[in-house]
């Protein structure tokens, strides 16, 4: 699935690279955005009560404010994967350890890991 992730982003936004949750700060620093995407350890039940969905969450920060259409990236990603959008969220801060202010959008997305207990 993490593959699929990655495929998409890379069609839609070649000049954007990606990075797994250790993306280092000598990365931070040559990229002026990229994507960071993270299988976090929060987990909710199924609409039903039955079913299990860990959460994905897919972060996009950019320096120089460089805009994307991020209902189109939720949309296509949610065609072409099993993951479900759930929320997004925007900040502007301080990138940690670097004198540099960024955008960020965290788009979360929850898969099933198991569809229902005996």
């Amino acid at each position: 699935m993490i593959d699929k992730l990655i495929a998409i982003l890379n069609e839609l936004h070649p000049d954007i690279p990606i990075y797994s949750d250790d993306i280092t700060e000598e990365e931070r620093l040559e990229n002026q955005s990229f994507f960071i995407y993270r299988n976090s350890n929060r987990y909710r039940r199924g609409n039903t009560g039955r079913g299990l969905y860990r959460e994905l969450d897919l972060f996009y920060v950019t320096v120089e404010q460089k805009e994307i259409n991020i209902g189109a990236l939720v949309e296509t990603i949610s065609d072409k994967t099993p993951l479900f959008f759930s929320t997004s969220e925007e900040d502007f801060g301080k990138l940690v350890d670097l004198d540099k202010t960024a955008f960020m959008v965290t788009m979360t997305f929850s898969y099933p890991v198991k569809a229902c207990f005996s």
